[in-house]
């Protein structure tokens, strides 16, 4: 399909703490450590992957080749796949492919609402030019300005109550 190829990737991706900090590989690195497996999900999350070799890792990060050698320990590579020299996480695939899932069924939804929407106007009353077709059906509910003054009364009504009466006579100051 042509639009897939076009469509914009999701520009985030969702991480739950709690997940990394169950995690005993997560718990034992150190902060450098901590530091690249972000950079690295990062990258990943843009590119799909990022190379397993150090110089060339370092050289993506914009760090340097030292400090990825350092930080570069089995801990972090082990959240992540290696193959034909790339490294790329499996997790952050699985969510990627979990919300091209969602993205597909809206799409979906999207178009057979669409469908349902030009089915029922075509079958629609009204013609092409806008106007009706056949006779009005049902009373007539609302009414012009000029009709409901007609109805109703002009000028003060005469209302005989008895609380109408005592207010007035005591607003009379009788």
């Amino acid at each position: 399909m042509q639009r897939k190829a076009n469509r914009k990737q999701p520009p985030a991706y969702q991480t739950y703490a709690s997940d990394f900090i169950a995690d005993r590989r997560y718990r034992l690195m150190s902060l450098a450590e901590r530091g690249l497996l972000f950079s690295i999900n990062n990258e990943c999350w843009v590119n799909a992957a990022v190379p397993s070799e150090t110089a060339a890792l370092s050289k993506l990060l914009g760090f340097s080749v030292e400090d990825v050698t350092v930080a570069l320990t089995e801990r972090v590579v082990s959240f992540y796949d290696e193959a034909s020299g790339q490294l790329s996480s499996p997790d952050l695939d699985k969510y990627k492919a979990h919300l091209d899932g969602i993205r597909e069924k809206q799409s979906a939804g999207g178009k057979k609402g669409a469908r349902a929407k030009q089915d029922k106007e075509s079958k629609s009353v009204i013609n092409m030019q806008g106007l009706p077709s056949g006779q009005p059906q049902g009373p007539r509910v609302e009414q012009r300005r000029t009709e409901k003054s007609k109805t109703e009364p002009l000028g003060r009504m005469d209302i005989s109550d008895h609380w109408i009466d005592d207010y007035d006579r005591v607003s009379n100051g009788g």
